[in-house]
């Protein structure tokens, strides 16, 4: 004779990669075709973006503190743009709202496009002009691949690495400021 042996139905599944949706995000994540957590975890603040979304100004601020003051002003434009793309980044990435995702967005686009044809105009090397901005435009379409395609967790480290990119490459080859003089 075969006894049945009863067990307990095993208890439910918990998601280990649940990420916690404040309140206001809803309607933002509802908008959304795919609910995976990874795919909506770019409408949730993320301190290591903000932190490397911060380092925008550092280009602005070494010109400001490293340049001549007649010299300077020639960089007003520049050091407005990296300060104005800086904060709407940061903002963004710490509380992303429709309006501040639209808003970086928008000076992303615009910033990277001065920046590349700058760094055309101005790095006495065109090839490595072409492959820095190159190298810039794959991390940030890894990203992108990542969080929207197939869904990992490193696209945040993936846009950080994008982010210090695009802050390395500005300082030493269009702005060439000294860092660490």
């Amino acid at each position: 004779m075969i006894k049945r042996i009863h067990t307990r139905s095993p208890p439910p599944q918990t998601n280990p990669r649940y990420i916690y949706q404040h309140p206001t995000h809803q309607l933002m994540i509802q908008s959304i075709s795919t609910n995976h957590p990874i795919t909506t975890s770019h409408l949730i603040p993320s301190p290591l973006l903000v932190a490397t979304s911060s380092l925008i100004c550092l280009p602005a601020l070494s010109l400001i503190l490293h340049t001549p003051s007649p010299d300077a002003r020639k960089y007003t434009k520049d050091i407005c743009i990296m300060f104005l793309m800086s904060a709407a980044s940061v903002c963004r990435w710490a509380n992303p709202t429709p309006f501040n995702c639209a808003l970086d967005r928008t000076l992303a686009k615009i910033f990277f496009i001065y920046f590349v044809t700058t760094s055309a105009l101005v790095h006495p090397n065109l090839i490595h002009s072409i492959f820095h901005s190159s190298l810039c435009v794959f991390f940030f379409a890894a990203s992108r691949y990542f969080r929207k395609i197939r869904p990992h967790p490193i696209w945040r480290w993936c846009h950080s690495t994008f982010h210090i990119l695009c802050v390395f490459f500005a300082s030493r080859d269009v702005y060439r400021v000294p860092f660490f003089p």
